[in-house]
């Protein structure tokens, strides 16, 4: 169809679209009678893909050798909702999942962790059976739970009680078994976790005083998002340790499970307020959370109440380390490519490398580390050109002197956190832009629910230049910044476990008998038309959907550059 065809009366249009689609169908036949997997064009999310196997032989007499043009009649959603979809995840996880919209060509329906509505009539009260499946340990005094994590190339478990005290944790780390690979290799990282777990398990329960699962009043496990073979070994233990001992049993997600444990309450705090769990960091606040696998701004109103800012299009800022990293040859034995350049860069000069900050013409939150790792690239050829050497380390695997190596590092280092630190500034100026709106539009007591504090957390929070930077950040805008050690930044037991905590206070549990573990645990984005009415955190309706946690929330309207209301 050519542009006069598009615009003739409706009745004609249907025609063309049924005919187009009627030949999008005989190749597909065609495809299936030649035993090939898929038709000549995939029909992707957005439209018709790329070409994903070979051309039935008369497809090259059709239309002089060229498909018919379908592209044009399907509907596709415009380019900034295709970006919506995709925000704050790297490339290797699954995106989020809308709950409604006609763009979803998927061959079966994944599990999203959500939001889910409550019955009318349900309050934080009334919830029995329906919340606690497994049982709720007493809540009346302090009490421990077991969290085990293993999601990935960390096998953890740590018993944490319910005021906030770390009773004892143990951690198996990998990172010299993968360094040769360059990446993690899941069967060896699972077959890692099953020799480690058993020890693990009872190291942490031993440095606790304890003498067996016996002794502990809750168990909880993680069960996404994370490698799947990996995040078995983890849930499967835990389970069978719930299931066996008759303990109430939570499954945790990994995420939540990261953003959660700033509010893990301190010594001083306990002191200071001589309550039986009293959160450091009360919602709602801002989370940044920077790991390996994802880089994402959220609005953490409540459990299980999150809004979506932004996130990276691409890359995350831990896999740009890591990759920055191996391009430098840099030895990630001890603990990771990351620390790794973070080490390096400590002795090199931040500016004596030129590399471009990404995106500083939007103002939005998103962010992009794709292009910044593409300068580095071009960057390190030239100066091993300069040095005399070949411009692939896999062809001449001498490395670059110390000082210039060094320099890279830091160089990269300052780019990738000040592209960061622009992304915060944006999302600052969106939320204090929206307290001013509403400043004129809602009471004192609504007013108090703006957040005015940011949380950085995730294996990246560990990085101490990046903690300076955010830290002078928040000191000039007027904001609380918050950090939890670098030790419960990496993936550990103690955030599973407090995580546990924070569902069983408000009297939630899953069931240990029929556990499922999720490769790809996308953010279900709710629909911006979407309301229902909510309290502050002590008095929000908490409900449970399959085991999982959900809150009723507050309607969110959609303005530039704010995104849809997420909730996890």
């Amino acid at each position: 169809a050519d542009k006069k065809a598009m615009r003739v009366p409706t009745a004609r249009s249907a025609a063309l679209t049924v005919w187009c689609w009627s030949v999008v169908g005989r190749h597909r036949r065609a495809a299936s009678s030649l035993r090939l997997s898929a038709p000549t064009r995939a029909v992707s999310r957005f439209g018709v893909g790329q070409r994903s196997t070979p051309r039935p032989p008369h497809a090259k007499q059709h239309a002089g050798g060229r498909m018919p043009r379908t592209t044009i009649l399907c509907a596709r959603p415009r380019s900034s909702q295709r970006r919506d979809d995709g925000v704050g995840l790297a490339k290797g996880v699954e995106r989020p999942s809308t709950s409604n919209g006609p763009h979803q060509h998927r061959p079966k329906p994944r599990p999203s962790y959500g939001w889910f509505p409550l019955p009318e009539g349900d309050d934080d009260d009334d919830q029995g059976s329906n919340a606690a499946i497994s049982g709720l340990p007493r809540r009346g005094q302090p009490y421990a739970v077991l969290g085990i994590e293993t999601s990935c190339d960390d096998t953890a478990a740590a018993v944490v009680r319910s005021d906030g005290v770390i009773l004892g944790e143990s951690r198996r780390s990998q990172h010299a078994l993968h360094a040769e690979f360059g990446g993690v290799v899941p069967w060896l990282a699972k077959e890692a976790h099953e020799r480690a777990i058993d020890a693990v398990v009872d190291e942490a329960l031993q440095s606790a005083g304890l003498a067996s699962v016996a002794e502990v009043d809750a168990i909880a496990a993680t069960v996404g998002p994370g490698l799947e073979i990996c995040l078995r070994v983890g849930a499967t233990k835990a389970a069978a340790l719930a299931r066996h001992y008759a303990k109430p049993f939570s499954r945790v997600h990994h995420l939540e499970a990261h953003c959660l444990v700033a509010r893990l309450p301190d010594d001083e705090d306990r002191s200071r307020k001589h309550l039986l769990r009293t959160p450091s960091l009360e919602f709602p606040f801002v989370a940044l959370l920077a790991s390996g696998g994802h880089c994402q701004l959220l609005v953490c109103s409540g459990l299980g109440r999150f809004e979506l800012l932004g996130g990276t299009l691409d890359d995350a800022l831990g896999e740009a380390f890591d990759k920055a990293a191996r391009a430098l040859r840099l030895d990630p034995r001890a603990a990771g490519g990351g620390p790794a350049l973070e080490r390096a860069a400590l002795a090199g000069n931040p500016e004596a490398v030129e590399l471009p900050i990404p995106m500083r013409r939007r103002r939005d939150c998103d962010l992009s580390y794709a292009g910044l790792k593409n300068a580095l690239r071009v960057q390190l050829d030239a100066a091993r050109l300069e040095a005399g050497l070949a411009p692939s380390a896999d062809d001449d695997p001498r490395p670059l002197d110390a000082d210039v190596t060094a320099d890279f590092a830091a160089s990269f280092q300052r780019v990738a956190i000040a592209h960061l630190a622009d992304r915060v500034k944006n999302a600052f100026d969106v939320l204090e832009k929206r307290q001013r709106v509403d400043d004129d539009e809602t009471t004192v007591q609504e007013q108090q629910h703006h957040p005015r504090t940011l949380a950085l957390v995730g294996g990246v929070a560990a990085n101490q230049k990046l903690r300076e930077t955010l830290a002078e950040l928040c000191e000039r805008r007027g904001w609380r910044f918050v950090v939890p050690p670098p030790a419960l930044c990496t993936d550990n037991g103690v955030m599973v476990a407090w995580a546990a905590i924070e569902k069983f206070d408000r009297g939630l549990s899953d069931d240990a008998d029929d556990v499922e573990v999720y490769a790809r645990w996308p953010f279900r984005i709710r629909p911006s038309s979407s309301s229902s009415s909510g309290d502050d955190d002590d008095e929000t309706s908490v409900g449970v959907s399959g085991g999982l946690p959900t809150t009723s929330a507050t309607t969110t309207t959609r303005s530039p550059p704010q995104k849809d209301t997420v909730q996890i």
